[in-house]
């Protein structure tokens, strides 16, 4: 080397900033790999049926089971609902992937099944807020529907 410059560092013969151009241009390729449109269009796909069926048909309940009934007696709703939120959530796995449009509608969704599955579950809960939960739902759905409409 030339008189007064520094000889690139090496590490087994490859220069060192060598190596970091092309840990950098790796990290610059697995950051752009997500699809968010795909992954959207996959979601809102899954998440069809949701979107076209009134909620009482998805097998949302409209009432609660009466106060009384024992825990063996609620295990059917409560597997019902629970069914619902889970299987909708299965779908998540697409939608935090996809748009943050599609992220953020999901997500409400989402919670309003739980909301509604916790709710059938606590025997003190009070109708009003099964009907409030519902319109919640309703609402969540209706927007989601809206952003997924250009996938469908």
């Amino acid at each position: 080397s030339p008189a007064g410059t520094v000889p690139p560092v090496t590490e087994g013969g490859t220069s060192v900033r060598k190596i970091a151009g092309i840990g950098l241009v790796g990290v610059l390729l697995l950051s752009g790999c997500v699809n968010h449109e795909l992954n959207a269009k996959r979601f809102c796909r899954t998440i069809d049926d949701r979107l076209t069926t009134p909620i009482n048909d998805q097998g949302v309940p409209v009432t609660l089971p009466p106060r009384d009934w024992s825990s063996d007696q609620r295990k059917p709703l409560r597997d019902e609902v629970e069914h619902l939120e889970s299987s909708f959530n299965k779908a998540m796995k697409f939608s935090e992937d996809g748009t943050k449009e599609i992220r953020k509608s999901a997500r409400h969704a989402d919670k309003s099944y739980l909301d509604i599955f916790i709710i059938i579950r606590d025997k003190k809960s009070k109708l009003s807020q099964l009907k409030t939960r519902r319109a919640e739902l309703k609402q969540h759905l209706a927007e989601l529907k809206d952003v997924c409409s250009p996938y469908l």
